[in-house]
């Protein structure tokens, strides 16, 4: 498996030799990155991924290991850990419309480490989960999600909103 999974990598990224332990991210990852290296892997392998799985699974050996087991299904969850640890109250980020978390990786970069981010994945990216069909319906699943983390405030929200006109 590492060694199929090396092989799309390396097509993926356009870069030789890439190990069994580097980093989906160190090596110039992004959202679009992401989707070819999870399409070349269902085709490969037949078992499609969420993208956000890459925050548990950084690296070919850690994909390796959750594709060799049989009985793992990817959860569903709508707050992926972008950076999980950390001393002080977590952000949490929205991105805009129907695109993925993936395109704050270099915002959470220039974050202070002790700083825990979350971001809030939308239900129905995954093709499995039924999206939500209103704002408000949204809001109400996002904001269960969080306090389920953080039951109380101060919450700490930011996101990327845009109108198409």
């Amino acid at each position: 498996m590492e060694w199929r999974l090396t092989k799309i990598w390396e097509e993926t990224f356009r870069l030789r030799p890439i190990g069994v332990t580097d980093s989906f991210f160190d090596l110039g990852g992004h959202s679009l990155l992401a989707v070819q290296l999870f399409d070349r892997i269902a085709q490969a392998t037949g078992k499609e991924l969420p993208v956000s799985v890459l925050y548990q699974a950084q690296t070919i050996q850690s994909l390796a290991e959750l594709l060799r087991r049989q009985d793992w299904t990817p959860p569903w969850d709508s707050l992926v850990p972008l950076r999980p640890l950390g001393n002080r109250p977590p952000l949490f980020l929205a991105p805009p419309g129907s695109t993925t978390v993936l395109r704050f990786n270099p915002l959470v970069r220039q974050l202070d480490a002790d700083w825990p981010v979350y971001g809030l994945a939308y239900r129905g990216l995954d093709g499995q989960a039924e999206a939500h069909d209103r704002m408000e319906e949204m809001a109400a699943y996002h904001l269960a999600e969080i306090r389920k983390l953080q039951p109380r405030g101060p919450y700490f929200l930011a996101g990327i909103c845009f109108v198409v006109g």
